[in-house]
């Protein structure tokens, strides 16, 4: 209930099965365990949550393969997309490992996103969008380091979820003030703003978007647009997303 309170109108919830040991071969009734506590939340009056099944950088491409390949028969109802996510900088570059794997999601019709550009340079975004051909990626702030790359981000539309809070608890930077949200968003990056682990890191989504005004400077206008770009990003259907563009406008 705590996204109904926040004002929260659709999450995609990313979930790694690599963090629960006891998932290997039971993905499936895991995945049907997760709807049936969110489908109960729903009724009673929780947003809508799509969950983004995520494979570790560590893992094998034959291990990535064989996950796409499962999610691609099952067509799980609740799980709207495939992600990548774990540590670039001690995973070294894996873009190319996962090229397959993408390939096969995108065959299937599943959507993709990739957490790159945080712990690591600019080169994981750029893999993202050109190895992986993904059109959303988590975080990608360090592309603020490649000019060539922030042009084309803005050039192909690719939407960043950016956490401000997480990238200050993770080093990634030492303040607000060097934090390059607004960089981005001035050289015309779509952007979501996103709480990450809201749980672990005690910041809310309103918490990360007063954040970011007292910061930034930004007005009714940005916040709106920030909000449209999140809906449109987001991996809700078309009519939750029609539903709250309608709320946005009232706002």
């Amino acid at each position: 209930m705590r996204l109904r309170r926040e004002g929260t109108g659709h999450a995609d919830v990313i979930v790694n099965p690599t963090r629960w040991g006891h998932s290997h071969g039971r993905l499936h009734a895991m995945l049907d365990a997760f709807d049936a506590v969110l489908a109960e939340a729903e009724q009673d009056g929780a947003p809508r949550v799509g969950l983004c099944v995520s494979m570790l950088r560590t893992q094998t491409a034959a291990q990535a393969v064989e996950l796409v390949d499962m999610l691609a028969g099952w067509r799980h109802s609740r799980v709207v997309a495939l992600s990548v996510d774990g540590n670039e900088a001690a995973a070294g570059r894996t873009g190319p490992r996962f090229v397959d794997p993408f390939r096969r999601a995108a065959g299937a019709g599943l959507r993709r996103t990739v957490h790159a550009g945080q712990s690591s340079g600019p080169q994981g975004v750029r893999d993202a969008i050109e190895l992986l051909g993904t059109k959303r990626i988590d975080h990608g702030v360090r592309a603020v380091e490649e000019s060539a790359l922030v042009e084309l981000l803005a050039e192909r539309g690719i939407a960043l979820g950016i956490c401000p809070t997480s990238n200050l608890a993770r080093k990634v930077y030492g303040s607000m003030a060097e934090h390059p949200i607004d960089r981005l968003r001035r050289a015309g990056v779509r952007m979501s703003v996103n709480t990450d682990d809201p749980s672990l890191l005690g910041m809310t989504l309103p918490d990360e978007y007063a954040h970011c005004t007292r910061h930034f400077g930004w007005d009714d206008a940005v916040l709106r647009a920030l909000a449209a770009i999140s809906i449109d990003a987001s991996f809700a259907d078309e009519r939750t997303k029609r539903k709250l563009h309608f709320q946005l406008a009232a706002w």
